[in-house]
């Protein structure tokens, strides 16, 4: 239904409809891969990203190509909770790339996900080159970086925004 009134209306309001649209997608997804599985309690992580760049090469065809790069063990698992908030979080970090990261190559996306000793290590990287302010990253108040910070509090996960030859994401998760 959004997809169809962001036909009608113009360019500037189309985009808050599109990245709406896509939100609820995100934890769409969550539930639809919930419901298709034997197990109703966790979520293949590894899945849900392929499913969800799906959902937004989509929604953002028209846009430049981009690589998906996704170091993740396809076996790893999250509960509901978790996904819901790490959905909101993903969609969020893809959606900013496709929308502000340039680069006069092809735009990369790296997503890492590791297990260690402390816990749980997300990385999230693209190599843009951003035109808004990279100075205060984790300062940001537009309405994706605040729900990427509530997000990661959400999961009890500790958050740090830098850019480095492109924006990185990462999240330390203690237990999840």
């Amino acid at each position: 239904m959004l997809g169809l009134q962001a036909l009608y209306i113009p360019e500037e309001v189309k985009i808050h409809i599109l990245k709406s649209k896509t939100r609820i997608e995100s934890i769409a997804a969550v539930h639809e891969m919930l419901y298709r599985q034997e197990s109703l309690d966790e979520i293949v992580f590894y899945d849900y990203i392929m499913r969800l760049e799906r959902l937004l090469s989509k929604t953002y065809s028209g846009k430049e190509q981009y690589k998906l790069i996704v170091n993740v063990d396809k076996t790893l698992t999250f509960p509901l909770n978790t996904m819901v908030q790490f959905g909101l979080m993903l969609n969020e970090m893809l959606v900013n790339s496709l929308k502000y990261a340039k680069t006069p190559q092809q735009l990369i996306i790296t997503i890492t996900l590791h297990k260690d000793e402390e816990g749980y290590l997300f990385t999230y990287q693209d190599n843009g080159i951003n035109p808004k302010s990279r100075h205060n990253l984790e300062q940001s108040t537009g309405l994706g970086s605040k729900l990427i910070q509530l997000s990661a509090k959400q999961i009890d996960g500790e958050l740090h925004i830098s850019y480095n030859q492109g924006l990185i994401y990462q999240l330390r998760l203690q237990n999840a």
